[in-house]
């Protein structure tokens, strides 16, 4: 998926790793390759220079994530926004935790992700599938 998004954009993986600020292209191409993954610091701006959107087809970020990277949050950042553990967030969009979405939950993600209650929703379910 990275690799198809980098050249949708017309980028190279040196266009990338300047534009986020890493030397060289090697470690887009390890990226790429599944050989690493960018830290989570650089995941909103990657999707920015990628024109990446939850809408996009065939997307393998988990739903929520890829809101949290458009309003430009680490999943540290959103844990601490909604209240979990970073470890809980990655459990859950693992699989290996069941969140429930009551109402009080629903709306700390929908204040930190800055997404209508119904958006939420929508990709929470969209992510069990």
């Amino acid at each position: 998926m990275l690799r198809a998004a980098r050249e949708r954009a017309g980028l190279t993986q040196r266009a990338v790793a300047l534009a986020l600020g890493v030397a060289g292209g090697e470690r887009v191409s390890a990226w790429e390759a599944g050989r690493g993954t960018p830290r989570d610091t650089q995941l909103a701006p990657l999707a920015k220079i990628l024109n990446l959107t939850v809408e996009e087809p065939g997307n393998r970020e988990p739903p929520l994530r890829l809101l949290g990277l458009r309003a430009g949050l680490s999943v540290p950042t959103f844990a601490a926004a909604v209240g979990l553990s970073v470890r809980t967030v990655f459990r859950w969009e693992s699989g290996e935790y069941v969140l429930t979405l009551t109402g009080s939950v629903l709306d700390r993600w929908s204040d930190a992700l800055d997404a209508p209650s119904s958006v939420i929703e929508s990709e929470f379910r969209r992510g069990k599938t």
